[in-house]
């Protein structure tokens, strides 16, 4: 399943994070791949609405949330937990 048709949002898909950790059916890599576009999608809607742009879906998960999962996996944010949205 490509990451990014794996969001958040869709019924009966993952709900949040810890729903996604919990998956059998999923490899650590595909994990990782979800977490990074929940986290590139995440960074976008804060910079959307930083800049008074609507937002279109309210995100079910935090950033934290996010990061933290990336480390239990043994992965690294690709913003490298930089102190900018955008890195």
């Amino acid at each position: 399943m490509k990451p990014e048709t794996m969001t958040a949002s869709r019924p009966g898909e993952v709900t949040g994070v810890a729903a996604l950790l919990a998956r059998d059916d999923l490899a650590r890599d595909e994990k990782i791949a979800i977490l990074r576009q929940w986290e590139l999608d995440l960074r976008e809607g804060m910079v959307a609405e930083e800049e008074n742009m609507q937002v279109t879906v309210a995100a079910p998960v935090a950033l934290d949330e996010v990061l933290d999962a990336l480390r239990t996996l043994g992965a690294e944010s690709e913003f490298h937990d930089v102190t900018t949205k955008h890195g």
